[in-house]
C-alpha cells in the first residue's frame, strides 16, 4: 500500500509538472472523506471530508483559497484518496466546458486512487467556488469546497481588469454546520440518499465562528481612513447570507459573480442566496471602531437563525502618496485645487497617454488623452468638487494608479 500511494504521489507531480510547462497556474489537490477534522468554536472536534495540498496533510474547512490572473489557465490536478467515496471538483461559476465541468454525469467521478486534470480559462475576473459535485447535499456540508480568486490581468490590484483600485483585500465564504449530519454521515442505502433534517448549530466564514472570527487576521477588517479595501463575499451554504455594513465605509457594491454590475450601487447591505458571490468596495473617511454583521436566514421561513459579527476597526490616516499598482508615480500638489503636475516612469515606452479620473464609487468624472515627451503631464482638476479620488494612466498595456485628494 506505502509502494502504491507513493507511485501515486509520483504520478501527481509529474502531471504538475507537465500542467505548469503549458499554463500559468497549477494547483494539486487531494480529496479526502477517510481523514480528517475540524476544531469548532465551543471546542467541538467533529469529522470533515475536505481538500488538502499534500499527502500528508489534513483537509482543511474551508478548502485552499486557488488564485489565478485573469487571462491564464487554472489547472487543478485533483487525486482521490479516500477508500469508498468517489469525487470531482466543479469550478461553479467559471466558463468550464463539459469535460472540465465537475459533473460526474458529464466529466465522469474520480474514483479512489485516480487522478484527474480539470483545467479553465479564467476569462473574468471575480470571485467563484469550487466543491465537490458527487452527492453535493453531503459532500459540500461535510466540508468539500473553497473560493477561486480570479485576480485582475496581471494581478493588479483592482476589481477587474482596468477597474476601481484598491489597497488591500480580504476574502469572506460563508456556509454553514450541522453536527449530527458529521457525527452520522447521510449515505446512500438500497440506491437512495435519505436526507435527515438540517438544522444547523454553527454559522461560519472562512470556517471560523464566534471568537474564531474575532482572532482571525484574515477575516476582522483592518483599515485607515481613505484607504479603499475590497471585499470578496460568497455563499457555500444553504442559507440566505445578509450582511450588514457601518455606514461609515460608504459601502459600494461593485460586481456581482464575475461580472461587473452595469452601475456601481451603494448600499450598506448585501445579500446572498446560496452560490452567489459579490465584490464590494468600501472606505472611510473618519476613525471608529464598530462590526459588520452577517446575518444566517433559514429560506423555507424566513427567519433569522444566526448572526455573526465581525469586527471593522479604521485608524489614522492613509498615505495619498502611495501607488496602488503598477511603475512610478507621484502628484503635486496633493492634496490639490486646480491644477496638478503628474510625474511617472514605466517600462511601457509610450508618448500617448489615456487619463481617466474617477470618483470614490469607481465613476469616471475626467477623462482626457494626454501627449508626454518628459514623463510628466498638467492636468487640470478645477472642475472636481472636493473629496478623494483616483487617478488612472493607461500607457500601452500597464496601468498606473493613484489617489488624488481635491481640497479647495
Amino acid at each position: 500500500m506505502k509502494k502504491q500511494i507513493i507511485l501515486f504521489y509520483t504520478a501527481i507531480v509529474l502531471l504538475s509538472g507537465t500542467a505548469n510547462s503549458q499554463v500559468n497556474r497549477t494547483y494539486d489537490l487531494i480529496m479526502r472523506s477517510n481523514f480528517g477534522t475540524t476544531t469548532l468554536w465551543d471546542n467541538n472536534i467533529v469529522r470533515i471530508y475536505g481538500f488538502s495540498q499534500a499527502l500528508s496533510a489534513q483537509p482543511t474547512l474551508p478548502g485552499p483559497t486557488l488564485y489565478v490572473n485573469e487571462g491564464d489557465s487554472l489547472l487543478v490536478n485533483a487525486a482521490n484518496i479516500s477508500q469508498l467515496h468517489t469525487h470531482t471538483v466543479h469550478l461553479h461559476g467559471m466558463d468550464a466546458n463539459t469535460k472540465n465541468d465537475g459533473d460526474p454525469m458529464t466529466s465522469h467521478p474520480v474514483y479512489h486512487g485516480q487522478t484527474k486534470t480539470y483545467r479553465v480559462l479564467a476569462n473574468h475576473a471575480g470571485t467563484y467556488l469550487y466543491h465537490c459535485h458527487v452527492e453535493d447535499i453531503v459532500h459540500v456540508q461535510m466540508g468539500m469546497y473553497g473560493l477561486v480568486v480570479v485576480k485582475a490581468a496581471g494581478g493588479a490590484k483592482t476589481a477587474w481588469t482596468g477597474g476601481p483600485p484598491f489597497n488591500k483585500s480580504y476574502n469572506w465564504l460563508m456556509a454553514e454546520l450541522d453536527k449530527s449530519w458529521h457525527d452520522s454521515v447521510p449515505e446512500i442505502k438500497d440506491d437512495t440518499l435519505r436526507i435527515p433534517p438540517y438544522k444547523p448549530q454553527y454559522f461560519l466564514v472562512n470556517g471560523k465562528s464566534e471568537q474564531q472570527i474575532d482572532a482571525d487576521d484574515s477575516i476582522r477588517i483592518v483599515g485607515s481612513q481613505n484607504e479603499f479595501i475590497y471585499l470578496r463575499l460568497a455563499n457555500i451554504g444553504n442559507y440566505t447570507n445578509r450582511i450588514a455594513f457601518p455606514s461609515s465605509l460608504n459601502t459600494i457594491i461593485l460586481d456581482s459573480d464575475g461580472r461587473p454590475l452595469p452601475n456601481a450601487i451603494k448600499n450598506d447591505t448585501v445579500e446572498l442566496m446560496p452560490g452567489e458571490r459579490y465584490g464590494v468596495m468600501f472606505h472611510s473617511n473618519t476613525q471608529f471602531a464598530d462590526s459588520i454583521s452577517i446575518s444566517y436566514i433559514n429560506m423555507n421561513t424566513d427567519s433569522i437563525w444566526n448572526i455573526q459579527y465581525v469586527p471593522v476597526t479604521i485608524s489614522g490616516l492613509f498615505s495619498v502618496d502611495e501607488p496602488s499598482t503598477g511603475g512610478m508615480i507621484s502628484i503635486f500638489p496633493n492634496p490639490a485645487t486646480s491644477h496638478v503636475q503628474v510625474s511617472y516612469y514605466t517600462k511601457e515606452k509610450a508618448n500617448n497617454l489615456h487619463v481617466l479620473v474617477m470618483n470614490s464609487l469607481g465613476q469616471s468624472v475626467l477623462e482626457e488623452n494626454k501627449q508626454s515627451l518628459n514623463n510628466s503631464f498638467d492636468l487640470d482638476v478645477s472642475g472636481l468638487h472636493n473629496g478623494l479620488y483616483f487617478i488612472k494612466i493607461a500607457i500601452g498595456q500597464e496601468y498606473l494608479y493613484h489617489k488624488l485628494i481635491i481640497d479647495k
